[in-house]
């Protein structure tokens, strides 16, 4: 399990106040708090950690390289434009499946996990808040001062509306509509009158790119077992690798097995298999900010379970940034929906499940952790009860604040002092 531990840097201050201050990064996390109180850099960070992982179990780079002083606050922390958030006693911990980056007296420490859990190469995702700047636009070229992590989102939002250039949407009746020859975004009204993203409301603008990169990554990166895979596939595989990745594995192969070596079968593909293991995409980290942007409450909960089906698979993820009491209740109602679904009653009644939640997103109750960020930058893990999160947060208590207001002025109204 991926954990994280930070302290003195951005917002954040004390941190996590449990765990020795270590946040679980399990299937589904879910970050809350005020604007401003730190959740996107929470979210950042595992984004960075994560692809520094994958880089150095590709040797894309080496940890003396990425360890070399201010390189990662310059360099790598530029990409999401944390490297003003550094503090002098800012410290951060990130363990990952392979490694351990500890950050520290203005320097990063990289070891190597004593515990290494098994390696499964993710696709990793970070959907900014600002994606609907991308529905206004064919291209970013050209566009001055675009976030790096949003030019990088297009690339993947232009290869899927290319990819899914016409389907069906899950909010609003609509379709979507790319014309791959004249380079128009639209969508399709129920009456059948197409318009173009640009001028649709901004609740699609949001979600279409989110809901497009979300689908087509899922897609692309579902989880297979390379063992399983006859020689000549994984020969296939390797065949599609760029040049260097390819190098890379070829010189890994023939540590093991030599042109001569008179090897098994099945010791050929386990060798490739592992050899190659580390440049097969065979997960999603999914990292999504503010997935309820401009949506009506109903239409937050459907991206939300769209996005949990998605996290559904063998080693994928969903980390959430979010202000809206609803995603919470919505998250909550799927985690009662799991407990249900495997009770045997539950089993019987799955169709009415079907009905309120879909099955295909329901999520193990301990794979799900709702973070709340306050104010003062400490951080507390919602409590469960009887296995499902409570609606004891920040949020839901800024909504009983408006009832007692409420409730208040109809005193008043009634002239009750």
């Amino acid at each position: 399990m991926k954990l994280i531990k930070i302290r003195n840097f951005g917002a954040i201050s004390s941190g996590f106040v449990d765990n020795d201050g270590f946040m679980n990064i399990d299937k589904v996390t879910m970050i809350i708090g005020d604007q401003g109180s730190g959740k996107s850099t929470v979210a950042k960070l595992i984004s960075t950690f994560c692809w520094l992982e994958k880089a150095l179990m590709q040797d894309a780079l080496t940890t003396k390289y990425v360890e070399q002083r201010k390189r990662f606050q310059n360099n790598y922390c530029a990409f999401n434009n944390l490297t003003d958030y550094f503090k002098e006693d800012t410290f951060i911990e990130f363990h990952g499946d392979s490694y351990i980056f500890k950050f520290e007296g203005g320097r990063l420490n990289i070891s190597k996990r004593a515990d290494q859990e098994s390696y499964n190469t993710p696709q990793i995702m970070y959907v900014p808040s600002e994606r609907n700047f991308l529905s206004v636009i064919e291209k970013v070229e050209g566009v001055k001062q675009l976030p790096l992590s949003l030019k990088t989102f297009f690339i993947e939002y232009d290869k899927a509306r290319k990819e899914d250039y016409s389907i069906d949407l899950p909010i609003g009746g609509v379709k979507f509509n790319y014309d791959r020859q004249n380079k128009i975004t639209s969508i399709i009204l129920g009456g059948g009158k197409k318009l173009k993203l640009s001028f649709a409301a901004s609740g699609f603008q949001s979600y279409i790119p989110l809901y497009l990169v979300t689908r087509y990554l899922y897609n692309s990166n579902k989880y297979v077992d390379l063992s399983e895979k006859k020689f000549s596939d994984l020969v296939e595989m390797l065949d599609n690798l760029d040049i260097e990745s390819r190098m890379k594995v070829i010189q890994a192969f023939n540590k093991k097995i030599t042109p001569n070596s008179k090897s098994r079968e099945d010791e050929r593909v386990n060798v490739l298999a592992e050899a190659i293991q580390p440049f097969i995409n065979t997960c999603f980290i999914n990292i999504v900010e503010e997935p309820e942007q401009n949506l009506f409450p109903e239409s937050q909960k459907v991206i939300l379970y769209e996005l949990m089906r998605c996290a559904n698979s063998p080693n994928n993820q969903l980390i959430i940034t979010t202000h809206s009491p609803y995603l919470i209740n919505a998250l909550s109602i799927a985690a009662k929906a799991y407990q249900v679904h495997r009770s045997e009653s539950g089993r019987r009644h799955e169709n009415e499940i079907e009905k309120i939640v879909p099955i295909e997103t329901l999520v193990d109750n301990d794979k799900i952790n709702i973070y709340q960020i306050d104010n003062d930058g400490s951080i507390q893990l919602l409590q469960k009860y009887d296995g499902v999160p409570t609606d004891s947060n920040y949020l839901n208590e800024i909504l009983g604040d408006s009832n007692n207001i409420f409730a208040r002025l109809l005193e008043i109204e009634d002239g009750i002092e």
